[in-house]
């Protein structure tokens, strides 16, 4: 058995993988479905920072996996994740956000030119428009070969808000973001003319006390685009 170090952890493969890069509490068994592994079915533990995947000497492929097209990682058990615990069953999965850690979504608004905050209404909405204060300005981004591209950039204020899951009916712990939507008037960035194509919209968060040309100049200066 050939033991590999890697990054916070060990590993033989096809035997166990030992890991402590990354918090968390699961329990899962697992079927790999990788041929190259001696053995593909493994129990996987992580307490904390602690995180073991040991294979077991069972080769029984499950009934679902049996078509080779088919045969991949497959979990029983539970993982969490983030702000969420993961309840596997063979192809099936149950996510249940944590109450405290996971966000619950309350209000996307625009700002208007009197300061009043108004409901986003998107361009698709069969909606009177939310009459949002847009302004507009000139914007240079140069590429890693020297180009320089030169746009027109149209921008409004907007704002979010998240409660944690369980506490959606106080504003005590409400995190609030606002930021600047920004939408180009042609493609920007080291893809401009490829087949992926460079960023034609973005956001970026806005500072405290910030204009809306403030943030963008900061944008200009910090941001890179693919």
């Amino acid at each position: 058995m050939h033991i590999i170090k890697e990054d916070h952890g060990y590993r033989a493969s096809g035997f166990f993988e030992f890991y402590w890069n990354r918090w968390g509490v699961d329990f899962d068994v697992i079927y790999t479905g990788n041929d190259e592994d001696k053995w593909p079915w493994m129990i996987h533990v992580h307490f904390l920072f602690l995180n073991l995947f040991l294979h077991f000497p069972f080769q029984y492929i499950p009934v679902s996996k049996k078509e080779r097209w088919c045969r991949e990682w497959q979990q029983w058990g539970f993982s969490s994740y983030d702000d969420a615990i993961y309840f596997h069953w063979n192809e099936i999965v149950k996510v249940w956000g944590l109450p405290w850690f996971s966000s619950v979504h309350q209000r996307h608004e625009v700002r208007r030119a009197d300061g009043k905050w108004v409901p986003y209404v998107g361009c698709w909405e069969d909606k009177e428009p939310d009459g949002r204060e847009e302004f507009y300005f000139p914007y240079q981004y140069k590429l890693k070969r020297g180009e320089v591209q030169n746009r027109t950039v149209t921008v409004y204020v907007e704002r979010m808000a998240w409660r944690p899951k369980g506490f959606t009916w106080t504003v005590l712990f409400e995190k609030v973001r606002q930021s600047i939507s920004v939408a180009f008037d042609d493609e920007v960035g080291e893809r401009t003319g490829s087949w992926k194509g460079g960023t034609v919209g973005c956001g970026y968060e806005m500072l405290p006390s910030e204009t809306p040309e403030q943030t963008l100049r900061r944008m200009e200066r910090e941001r890179v685009f693919d």
